[in-house]
């Protein structure tokens, strides 16, 4: 049994696009690279009542 199906997982590049996965491992650099837009695009798809602090790991000490 598998947890997840590969026809219903989607990853985030760095336009905002969810692709599948074959998608993402042919653009894996687009993928790679879209952790910095991951985090605004959740946060804004949360209520205006949350508080989000992004500590990055390489700059905090």
């Amino acid at each position: 049994m598998k947890i997840f199906p590969r026809d219903i997982v989607r990853i985030l590049n760095v336009h905002g696009e969810l692709v599948n996965m074959e998608r993402a491992k042919e653009e894996y650099i687009k993928v790679a690279l879209a952790n910095w837009y991951a985090a605004g695009w959740l946060i804004s798809r949360i209520p205006d009542t949350t508080l989000a602090i992004d500590i990055g790991s390489i700059t905090t000490l």
